[in-house]
């Protein structure tokens, strides 16, 4: 407690809550940001084309393309139309007014596929099927996550410093898979004693894409280096750009250029079923990726740039400069590489579980 009453005093001495030249940043939830008009929520388009037909008494073959569009992100936006914000404390802090609103074009999220499924029965207890979906995911934005949904894009926040092509080219994005297919074969088998299924799955997964993407400092430098012909933030009338500015996306590669492994994987899987009147009771066995597969389908993507090793690389600009690797930047040595082994598939994994379905 002492220690802390040392640490009160301190700040109260030094002027406490008014002391606005302490302060190094500032954030004032509802006002610094803010929006301007109503908010439309991110949305898809999707269309489906499809046909299928009967094959012999008990099997089906079907196809289909596949077409969804994004629209409507949310964006942040600061530029010079954007204003100024003065807190309200009266601490005499100003800084650049954010707007939340959606995009009007600038972002583009696109899936297209080709879906491919059959099964047929060639036997009364014998199941066998497959599908397969050939498909292209292409943008300049995710626009979402698994944990949190929609996100806000940032691409418009100090876009002067932003405007050149590799700060967010179109591309592969991250959820882009090429191939996946599937194959089973299942058998049922019933006895006097409840009833039995066993089946085979075959997997298959292209890679995911990922880049060659650093960050890089696009302020004007005093001491003249190559970027001393970059945007001055000052000159632009923004009062706190710095931190944003000074951290940039730079894709030093295609978007997507990089692909992790494919995968391939064996399942098997055994199911025991005993009806007891309106119940059932049952067991399920499975053996997941049976012959230990480890192909590697996550990893490091570091990329070395005078903003991130130092001294020992050049800045460059990105405006009227092609940066040169080597010079410019570096990947890193585990570039590409496995940090742990969730960077690999799944290893072969026991699963069993029991219950009772009503």
């Amino acid at each position: 407690m002492q220690a802390l009453q040392k640490v009160y005093d301190w700040f109260q001495q030094q002027g406490g809550t008014n002391a606005a030249d302490l302060i190094v940043g500032a954030k004032f939830p509802g006002f610094d940001v803010s929006i301007p008009h109503s908010l439309k929520s991110p949305n898809v388009n999707e269309w489906t084309v499809g046909a299928g037909t009967r094959v012999g008494a008990t099997g089906f073959v079907r196809a289909d393309v596949i077409r969804r569009d994004w629209d409507n992100f949310y964006i942040q936006r600061v530029d010079q139309t954007t204003g100024k914000f003065t807190d309200p404390l009266g601490l005499g802090i100003r800084t650049d007014q954010a707007f939340l609103e959606n995009d009007e074009g600038n972002l583009t999220r696109t899936y297209t596929a080709l879906s491919l499924q059959g099964q047929a029965r060639p036997f009364q207890r014998l199941n066998i099927g497959a599908n397969y979906t050939y498909s292209k995911s292409r943008g300049n934005v995710n626009g979402e996550t698994g944990p949190s949904g929609p996100v806000t894009d940032q691409s418009l926040t100090y876009p002067e410093f932003k405007a050149f092509a590799q700060n967010n080219p179109i591309g592969y994005l991250l959820n882009d898979q090429t191939h996946k297919a599937r194959g089973w074969v299942a058998y049922d088998l019933p006895t006097p004693i409840g009833k039995f299924n066993f089946s085979v799955l075959e997997r298959f997964d292209s890679g995911s894409p990922y880049s060659a993407l650093g960050t890089i400092d696009v302020r004007q430098s005093a001491a003249g280096t190559p970027c001393a012909a970059c945007p001055s933030p000052a000159a632009l009338g923004y009062l706190s750009s710095g931190r944003v500015t000074g951290s940039v996306n730079y894709y030093f590669s295609d978007r997507g250029a990089f692909r992790w492994d494919d995968t391939t994987a064996t399942d098997i899987g055994a199911n025991y079923e005993l009806p007891i009147r309106r119940t059932a009771l049952f067991v399920q066995a499975d053996l997941v990726n049976i012959f230990n597969e480890k192909a590697q389908i996550n990893g490091s993507t570091t990329v070395l740039t005078h903003k991130t090793a130092g001294s020992g690389l050049t800045r460059f600009n990105p405006f009227t400069t092609t940066p040169v690797q080597g010079v410019n930047y570096r990947l890193s040595s585990t570039f590409g590489k496995a940090r742990n082994p969730s960077d690999y598939q799944t290893p072969r994994t026991y699963r069993v579980s029991l219950g009772l379905r009503f």
